[in-house]
C-alpha cells in the first residue's frame, strides 16, 4: 500500500512538473505573439461629423471607446472565487495570469501625425480611464485649437491609446487617426507704406496699405476704417479677392476736419477686415494722420465779403444821414433866428406905433378942486412962511402936435420898408 501511494505521489508530481513546463512554454509562446501584435484592444467610434477647428477657441470632438480586452474581470469575479483564481490559476496557466487578474487602465495621448504642428494645440479629457475591463464603453473628448501662426490648415491628429495592466505593467498600445481642418477666419496682416502723414485741415489725402492673406482659404475681404476723431476714412476697394499668402495693396482716402487753424493734432484711424466666410470684423492695424496749418473755406470768404460790403454801405448811409440831419438843423436854426428877428421887429414897430397914438392924460375936476384947496391953505399960512420966497416955476414949452405926428409917420414908413426888405432877403435865401 505504501508503494502504491508513493507511486501515485510521484506520478502526481511528474504530471504537475510536466504541466508547469507546458504552461511556461505556452505563456512564452503567447508572450512572443503578443509582442508581435501589441495593441490596446479597443474599438473607436467618433460621434457625429468631425467639425472644423476654430481659431483661438477649443473645438470639441467626442469619441466613443469600447474596451475589447479578452478578459472581463467583473464576470470572472462573479463565477470564480478570488483566492482560487489567485492561487490555482498561476499553477494552471502560469504566473503571468496574475497580470490579468484585475482591472486595467487606458491612457490617451494626442499629437499631430501628418502636417506641421506649428499653431495647433491639442488636449484630451479624460486623458486616463482607470478600472476598465473588456466589454465596457467610455466617452472621451478631444479638444483641438488653431491660431494665426498655423502653417497647415489641414492636419491628421493621431491619438495613442496605451493599456496598463493591474500590476502597472504596459500591455499594449494602439493609435487611431482623426483628420481635421481649420475653419475659415480673417487672418490678414497689414503693412502701411506710409503709416504717418501731415496734411492741412479740410483736405483729402490717400494712404497706401499692403495686406497679406495669412489664412488657409482664398476669400473676398472687405475693409472698414474707424476713428474716434472727426476724421473720415474710406477704403476705395469695396471687395478684394486674396488667395492664401497673396499680397495686395489697398488705398485709404482720408478727409481731415474743417478747422480754421490747427497747431498740429494727430488722428488715429483703425482698420478692420471681414470676409464672406467670416463676417466678424477683425482689427488688423492703424494709420496716423496729423493735421497742421490754416484753412479758409470759400463759404467763409464769401460771407466775409458780404459783411464788409454791408458795413461799408451802412457807414456811408449813416454818414449821409448825419449830413442831412446837420443841414436840417442849420436850416431850422436859421428859420428860428429869422422868426425871432421878425417878431422882435414887429414888437418894436408895434410899440412905436402904440407910443405915437397914446393920448395925453386928462386932468380931472377932482384934481383941480384939490389944487385950489391947497392954494387957499397956502394963503392962510402965517406971515413967517409968507416971507419965504417962492421960487418961480418954469413952464415947459408945449410941443406942436402936427410936427410930432409928421415925424412919427415918417419913422413908421421907414420901418415898414426895412421889414419888407428883410422879408425879401429871407425868401431869396430859402
Amino acid at each position: 500500500m505504501r508503494i502504491i501511494k508513493n507511486k501515485i505521489t510521484v506520478c502526481l508530481i511528474f504530471f504537475l512538473f510536466i504541466f508547469l513546463i507546458f504552461s511556461s512554454t505556452v505563456t512564452l509562446a503567447k508572450n512572443e505573439t503578443e509582442e508581435e501584435q501589441v495593441t490596446a484592444e479597443i474599438n473607436v467610434d467618433i460621434e457625429g461629423d468631425i467639425p472644423s477647428i476654430n481659431v483661438s477657441e477649443w473645438t470639441p470632438i467626442t469619441i466613443q471607446i469600447k474596451d475589447a480586452f479578452g478578459l472581463n474581470w467583473t464576470r470572472l469575479q462573479q463565477k470564480f472565487p478570488f483566492l482560487y483564481m489567485k492561487l490555482v490559476w498561476p499553477f494552471m496557466f502560469g504566473p503571468k495570469v496574475n497580470d490579468y487578474l484585475g482591472y486595467t487602465s487606458l491612457v490617451f495621448e494626442p499629437e499631430i501625425y501628418s502636417g506641421r504642428a506649428d499653431g495647433w494645440n491639442l488636449k484630451i479629457e479624460p486623458s486616463t480611464i482607470p478600472g476598465t475591463t473588456g466589454g465596457q464603453s467610455h466617452k472621451i473628448t478631444l479638444y483641438a485649437q488653431v491660431d494665426e501662426l498655423a502653417v497647415d490648415y489641414s492636419v491628421v491628429i493621431g491619438v495613442k491609446c496605451t493599456r496598463f495592466l493591474a500590476t502597472g505593467e504596459e500591455y499594449g498600445s494602439s493609435i487611431f487617426f482623426i483628420p481635421v481642418k481649420a475653419s475659415a477666419f480673417n487672418y490678414v496682416q497689414m503693412y502701411a507704406l506710409n503709416s504717418k502723414k501731415t496734411v492741412p485741415p479740410r483736405s483729402i489725402t490717400d494712404m497706401k496699405v499692403q495686406v497679406i492673406n495669412k489664412g488657409f482659404y482664398p476669400d473676398v475681404f472687405r475693409f472698414k476704417v474707424k476713428s474716434k476723431d472727426n476724421v473720415i476714412g474710406v477704403v476705395t476697394e469695396s471687395g478684394l479677392y486674396i488667395k492664401p499668402g497673396e499680397t495686395k495693396t489697398i488705398t485709404v482716402n482720408v478727409l481731415t476736419p474743417d478747422i480754421f487753424f490747427d497747431p498740429g493734432t494727430p488722428h488715429k484711424l483703425d482698420l478692420y477686415v471681414s470676409s464672406i466666410n467670416d463676417p466678424t470684423e477683425t482689427y488688423i492695424g492703424s494709420i496716423l494722420v496729423r493735421t497742421q496749418g490754416f484753412h479758409i473755406s470759400p463759404l467763409v470768404i464769401l460771407v466775409l465779403v458780404i459783411i464788409i460790403i454791408l458795413i461799408v454801405v451802412l457807414f456811408f448811409s449813416i454818414k449821409k444821414l448825419k449830413i442831412e440831419n446837420t443841414n436840417i438843423l442849420i436850416k431850422n436854426k436859421k428859420k428860428i433866428k429869422t422868426e425871432k428877428e421878425t417878431t422882435e421887429n414887429t414888437d418894436t414897430f408895434k410899440d412905436k406905433i402904440s407910443s405915437l397914438f397914446k393920448k395925453e392924460p386928462v386932468i380931472k375936476k377932482a384934481e383941480t378942486i384939490e389944487k385950489t384947496k391947497e392954494i387957499k391953505l397956502e394963503k392962510e399960512k402965517p406971515v413967517v412962511e409968507e416971507k419965504i420966497k417962492e421960487k418961480p416955476v418954469e413952464e415947459k414949452p408945449k410941443p406942436l402936435v402936427d410936427k410930432r405926428k409928421e415925424k412919427e409917420l415918417r419913422k413908421k414908413e421907414r420901418l415898414l420898408l426895412k421889414l419888407k426888405r428883410e422879408q425879401e432877403k429871407q425868401r431869396k435865401k430859402t
